[in-house]
Protein backbone atom coordinates (compact mmCIF):
# COMPACT_ATOMS: atom_id res chain seq x y z
CA UNK A 1 0.00 0.00 0.00
CA UNK A 2 2.57 2.62 0.79
CA UNK A 3 4.20 1.95 -2.36
CA UNK A 4 1.60 2.36 -4.36
CA UNK A 5 0.97 5.41 -2.25
CA UNK A 6 4.48 6.60 -2.94
CA UNK A 7 4.40 6.00 -6.72
CA UNK A 8 0.86 7.94 -7.27
CA UNK A 9 2.76 11.08 -4.99
CA UNK A 10 5.70 11.17 -7.32
CA UNK A 11 3.66 10.78 -10.64
CA UNK A 12 1.55 13.92 -9.41
CA UNK A 13 4.78 15.41 -8.57
CA UNK A 14 5.83 15.06 -11.56
CA UNK A 15 3.06 15.81 -13.68
CA UNK A 16 2.64 19.33 -11.84
CA UNK A 17 6.37 19.82 -13.07
CA UNK A 18 5.48 19.34 -16.74
CA UNK A 19 2.24 21.42 -17.12
CA UNK A 20 3.09 24.94 -17.68
CA UNK A 21 3.41 27.47 -15.00
CA UNK A 22 2.10 30.57 -16.89
CA UNK A 23 0.95 31.91 -20.22
CA UNK A 24 2.45 29.58 -23.14
CA UNK A 25 2.40 32.18 -25.04
CA UNK A 26 4.28 34.85 -22.41
CA UNK A 27 6.63 31.77 -22.04
CA UNK A 28 7.64 32.43 -25.42
CA UNK A 29 8.09 36.22 -25.59
CA UNK A 30 10.04 36.00 -22.79
CA UNK A 31 12.20 32.97 -24.06
CA UNK A 32 12.45 34.71 -27.34
CA UNK A 33 15.93 34.76 -28.16
CA UNK A 34 16.20 31.09 -27.38
CA UNK A 35 12.72 30.65 -30.11
CA UNK A 36 14.43 32.64 -32.31
CA UNK A 37 17.99 30.46 -32.43
CA UNK A 38 15.78 27.38 -32.49
CA UNK A 39 13.65 27.86 -35.28
CA UNK A 40 13.90 27.57 -39.19
CA UNK A 41 10.90 30.15 -39.95
CA UNK A 42 10.38 33.20 -37.75
CA UNK A 43 8.54 35.80 -38.88
CA UNK A 44 5.25 38.16 -37.84
CA UNK A 45 2.07 38.07 -40.15
CA UNK A 46 -2.05 38.24 -39.90
CA UNK A 47 -4.10 35.13 -40.19
CA UNK A 48 -5.81 34.89 -43.20
CA UNK A 49 -7.39 31.88 -42.09
CA UNK A 50 -7.63 28.45 -40.08
CA UNK A 51 -9.28 24.87 -40.00
CA UNK A 52 -10.99 23.15 -36.59
CA UNK A 53 -8.87 21.21 -34.45
CA UNK A 54 -8.36 17.50 -36.18
CA UNK A 55 -6.66 15.45 -34.00
CA UNK A 56 -4.83 17.99 -31.72
CA UNK A 57 -3.07 19.80 -34.76
CA UNK A 58 -4.65 23.38 -36.41
CA UNK A 59 -3.96 24.29 -39.62
CA UNK A 60 -3.12 27.92 -40.05
CA UNK A 61 -2.35 30.28 -43.24
CA UNK A 62 -0.67 33.69 -42.95
CA UNK A 63 -0.25 36.72 -44.53
CA UNK A 64 4.03 37.49 -44.13
CA UNK A 65 4.27 41.10 -42.94
CA UNK A 66 8.27 41.08 -42.01
CA UNK A 67 10.36 37.80 -42.22
CA UNK A 68 13.39 37.49 -38.97
CA UNK A 69 14.56 34.21 -39.95
CA UNK A 70 14.45 31.44 -42.86
CA UNK A 71 13.21 32.13 -46.25
CA UNK A 72 10.75 35.04 -47.20
CA UNK A 73 7.08 33.91 -48.12
CA UNK A 74 4.49 35.92 -49.09
CA UNK A 75 2.20 33.48 -47.36
CA UNK A 76 2.67 30.46 -45.17
CA UNK A 77 0.54 27.99 -44.15
CA UNK A 78 1.37 26.17 -40.48
CA UNK A 79 0.48 23.20 -38.78
CA UNK A 80 -0.03 23.88 -35.23
CA UNK A 81 0.47 20.58 -32.96
CA UNK A 82 -1.19 20.83 -29.69
CA UNK A 83 0.24 18.05 -28.07
CA UNK A 84 1.17 19.35 -24.31
CA UNK A 85 -0.27 21.74 -21.59
CA UNK A 86 2.05 24.49 -22.88
CA UNK A 87 -0.07 24.42 -26.30
CA UNK A 88 -1.95 27.03 -27.33
CA UNK A 89 -4.20 27.41 -30.47
CA UNK A 90 -4.49 30.29 -32.72
CA UNK A 91 -8.20 32.11 -32.30
CA UNK A 92 -8.35 35.48 -33.80
CA UNK A 93 -8.78 35.63 -38.13
CA UNK A 94 -7.09 38.72 -38.87
CA UNK A 95 -5.08 39.08 -35.53
CA UNK A 96 -1.17 39.70 -36.11
CA UNK A 97 1.22 37.21 -34.50
CA UNK A 98 5.07 36.67 -33.83
CA UNK A 99 5.80 33.08 -34.99
CA UNK A 100 8.93 30.59 -34.67
CA UNK A 101 8.60 27.42 -36.46
CA UNK A 102 10.21 24.73 -38.38
CA UNK A 103 9.91 23.00 -41.14
CA UNK A 104 8.47 18.79 -40.81
CA UNK A 105 9.74 16.73 -43.98
CA UNK A 106 7.39 14.03 -42.51
CA UNK A 107 4.00 16.52 -42.63
CA UNK A 108 5.62 18.48 -45.53
CA UNK A 109 4.65 21.99 -43.79
CA UNK A 110 6.32 24.12 -40.92
CA UNK A 111 4.96 22.82 -37.75
CA UNK A 112 5.07 24.34 -34.30
CA UNK A 113 4.84 21.67 -32.01
CA UNK A 114 6.49 21.42 -27.87
CA UNK A 115 3.87 24.19 -26.59
CA UNK A 116 3.34 27.52 -28.07
CA UNK A 117 5.68 28.79 -30.27
CA UNK A 118 4.33 31.97 -31.11
CA UNK A 119 2.90 35.36 -29.28
CA UNK A 120 0.63 38.51 -30.42
CA UNK A 121 0.78 41.47 -31.44
CA UNK A 122 -0.30 42.64 -27.84
CA UNK A 123 2.18 40.19 -25.65
CA UNK A 124 5.02 41.85 -28.09
CA UNK A 125 4.17 45.49 -26.91
CA UNK A 126 3.85 44.64 -23.58
CA UNK A 127 7.16 43.03 -23.67
CA UNK A 128 8.64 45.63 -26.09
CA UNK A 129 9.75 43.39 -28.33
CA UNK A 130 9.76 44.28 -32.14
CA UNK A 131 9.22 47.46 -31.56
CA UNK A 132 11.02 48.34 -34.87
CA UNK A 133 8.34 47.00 -36.97
CA UNK A 134 6.04 49.02 -38.65
CA UNK A 135 2.49 46.66 -37.78
CA UNK A 136 0.75 48.90 -39.72
CA UNK A 137 2.36 47.80 -42.58
CA UNK A 138 0.33 48.29 -46.25
CA UNK A 139 0.97 45.06 -48.40
CA UNK A 140 0.95 45.50 -51.90
CA UNK A 141 -2.33 43.59 -52.87
CA UNK A 142 -0.94 43.08 -56.82
CA UNK A 143 2.62 41.47 -55.46
CA UNK A 144 0.16 38.70 -53.61
CA UNK A 145 -0.98 35.24 -55.17
CA UNK A 146 -4.83 35.53 -55.95
CA UNK A 147 -5.52 33.32 -52.93
CA UNK A 148 -3.56 35.46 -50.68
CA UNK A 149 -5.84 38.73 -52.36
CA UNK A 150 -8.72 37.11 -51.72
CA UNK A 151 -7.92 36.34 -47.97
CA UNK A 152 -6.91 40.11 -47.43
CA UNK A 153 -10.14 41.39 -48.97
CA UNK A 154 -11.86 39.28 -46.49
CA UNK A 155 -11.71 41.03 -43.62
Amino acid sequence: MKKILFSTFILLISLDALSCSSDPQINTARQYKWHLDNSELVFFGKIASFDDIKGFEQTVTFIIHKTYKGPEYQTVTIINKLHSSCSAMFINKGSNYYVFSNFSKKDGYYIIKKGASFFTQDIAEKFNLGSSISHNKKINKDNLPMKSRHLLNSD
